[in-house]
């Protein structure tokens, strides 16, 4: 056994071989780990030199006037550099020539995306006229009154607006007497300053005297409102509330997921709306501002507006006149003017003329919906508050219907995704709809 234990007996190493094999080990790890910064280093310098190789083509391509594939180019690098402002330069000389060449469809796509670069705007407006006068020239009188209503005051645009309008109904609006202009304004004096506003789970109440009460669901904070002061007109998000001061300010309250509250650093605000994941506000010049989720920037250009609405997906403005705009080209069209108010929907838009008809581009059978005074959209239908003080709904399926039928002598109404809510003449405020947080829960509010 002795002699077996000797035959397999393995001598041990010598203490320096040793060090010196792990030693060599800590070497091959040294070599390794270079080497593999240099594939690093070399794939990320490479990446670099393709980007400024891409870069320097695309500034070739606007030195010899390819602007198209200019800006394809310099769209490629994503956030390389400044390329984001290359775009727009490209965008912009594309346009100038493109509006050399006469050829103001394309002309105004490309102001459009130049939007804020140099006169890129004022240049839109000029595209905006000229398919006006090619529209009018048509025969497409509709299409055009829509065109020049954008154009604003550029060249003769009120002009135009006038003979289209006496080509089209005569000496007399569409939009019914002057006596039911008149009583449905008396009616109005107060509804685009918000008094009452519905998030997902949650209700916001805004009393005369310029506080603010809440109700539902507040895991986001959008409930804390309690200590708002001065406040003249609320609106309400998904999970955040928004107040307008009397100063024209904007006080914030719940999440700021997509950066809403940066609504909070805007000054000279007349108006607010709330889409579910953004703000709007209207400026005292008639120009609108936002922040939030969506790119609304095509809204930059628009002018004179009174009123905003928004839904989950887009924007719509209507200017003193009367005439409907869109960030959303499908969202409104020629039909949406003479307006006093627009809503928006998840999916749809209605607009109320000033003699209390509706119009929308969706299918919907709008029977029964006269001397309205008052509109408010939701995702599952939208309700109206009639002259009489009663409300009527329109919802898409009997599953989502919701009976209003008891609210009576109602001034102001909100509709949101779930639930909806009312303000009567006395001050008190009703509601009806899905009450999983208590956001229904507003028996006991005064508001006047």
């Amino acid at each position: 056994m002795d002699k077996l234990k000797e035959n397999f007996e393995i001598e041990p190493k010598d203490e320096t071989e040793v060090l010196q094999s792990r030693a060599f080990e800590v070497k091959a790890l040294k070599v390794s780990a270079i080497i593999f910064a240099c594939i690093i280093i070399l794939g990320f310098t490479g990446h670099l030199f393709r980007h400024q190789i891409l870069y320097f083509v695309g500034n070739i391509n606007i030195n010899q006037g390819n602007y198209a594939e200019a800006i394809e180019i310099y769209e490629s690098l994503g956030d390389f550099g400044d390329s984001e402002q290359q775009i727009m330069k490209a965008n912009y000389l594309y346009g100038c020539q493109l509006l050399e060449s006469k050829k103001y469809e394309q002309a105004s796509e490309s102001f459009l995306n130049a939007i804020t670069y140099e006169d890129a705007n004022e240049k839109y407006i000029e595209c905006i006229y000229n398919i006006g006068v090619q529209q009018y020239d048509a025969g497409d009188y509709e299409s055009a009154f829509y065109s020049f209503t954008v154009a604003g005051d550029f060249g003769d645009s009120e002009q135009y607006m006038e003979r289209i309008s006496y080509k089209l109904f005569g000496n007399n609006s569409d939009s019914g007497s002057t006596k039911d202009k008149i009583e449905m304004a008396e009616r109005r004096e107060d509804l685009l300053q918000q008094r009452i506003a519905l998030g997902f789970y949650h209700t916001i109440g805004l009393r005369d005297n310029g506080t603010v009460v809440a109700t539902g669901l507040n895991d986001k904070g959008q409930c804390n409102v309690k200590n708002w002061s001065g406040i003249v007109a609320v609106d309400a998000g998904a999970d955040f509330t928004i107040g307008l001061t009397s100063d024209g300010k904007v006080l914030f309250a719940g999440s700021n997921q997509y950066g809403q509250e940066q609504a909070a650093q805007w000054t000279d605000i007349v108006a607010i709306c709330a889409g579910d994941y953004d703000v709007i506000g209207i400026k005292k010049d008639g120009t609108v501002v936002y922040c939030g989720w969506h790119d609304y920037s095509p809204a930059a250009i628009w002018r004179d507006i009174s009123t905003v609405s928004a839904g989950s997906y887009h924007l719509v403005g209507v200017n003193s006149k009367g005439q409907a705009f869109s960030v959303n080209p499908s969202a409104v069209d020629e039909h949406y003017r003479d307006l006093f108010k627009v809503a928006v929907g998840s999916t749809y838009t209605i607009g109320l003329k000033n003699d209390g008809r509706l119009v929308t581009t969706s299918i919907m059978d709008l029977s029964g919906f006269e001397r309205i005074v008052d509109i408010s959209a939701g995702s599952n239908g939208f309700i109206a508050l009639r002259e009489d003080g009663t409300v009527k709904g329109y919802f898409f399926s009997n599953n989502v219907a919701v009976d209003l039928s008891s609210w009576k002598n109602v001034v102001s109404i909100v509709a949101g995704g779930t639930h909806y809510a009312a303000i009567c003449s006395d001050g008190s405020v009703v509601a009806k709809g899905m009450n999983d947080y208590g956001q229904c829960n507003v028996q006991n509010w005064d508001l006047f």
